[in-house]
């Protein structure tokens, strides 16, 4: 293939790309895959409770709930990595994978680990407002406790207003 060839192809990729960024940018497309999103995210404590009764687990067995999240999220993993290697046409590099190990150990494993043994005692709905307000929390700990963010009058009642 020659120099001229290869530029054509270059520009043929360069305006794909733009035009699926265009997509993905248009009104109707954020909303749509902002509810989707919104559901999935609002509609996980009651389908783990769910999973919990199907499977007969109690909330006394904190070994086989770990057991339950991991299953879900080893295959939520995997469907990740082929989703996103057929995506960007390419598969995870080996200096990739300290990245993703760490990733996976404390924005999943640790977290959900406590997420799942406080759903176990709690009910769904309890959970999915204590997990709501999470946002809540992050704002105040970025202004109070870490000085990243200013907490000024319109975000503290921003607070105060989604807690009540």
């Amino acid at each position: 293939m020659n120099t001229k060839e290869q530029l054509t192809n270059k520009t043929k990729t360069i305006a794909k790309e733009e035009n699926r960024k265009d997509f993905l940018q248009k009104t109707w497309v954020v909303c749509v895959l902002a509810l989707v999103c919104t559901f999935l995210w609002g509609s996980a404590s009651p389908c783990i409770k769910l999973g919990y009764a199907l499977f007969k687990i109690p909330s006394s067995e904190t070994w086989t709930q770990i057991l339950f999240a991991g299953t879900r999220f080893i295959l939520a993993g995997i469907l990740t990595i082929l989703i996103g290697s057929a995506l960007n046409r390419k598969v995870p590099t080996k200096s990739s994978v300290p990245s993703i190990a760490k990733l996976a150990l404390f924005q999943t494993i640790l977290q959900y680990i406590f997420f799942y043994i406080g759903l176990a005692h709690n009910s769904g709905v309890k959970a999915s407002i204590i997990n709501g307000s999470n946002t809540f929390f992050v704002i105040l700990l970025a202004g109070l406790v870490f000085h990243q963010e200013k907490l000024d009058f319109k975000k503290l009642a921003g607070c105060i207003i989604g807690f009540a």
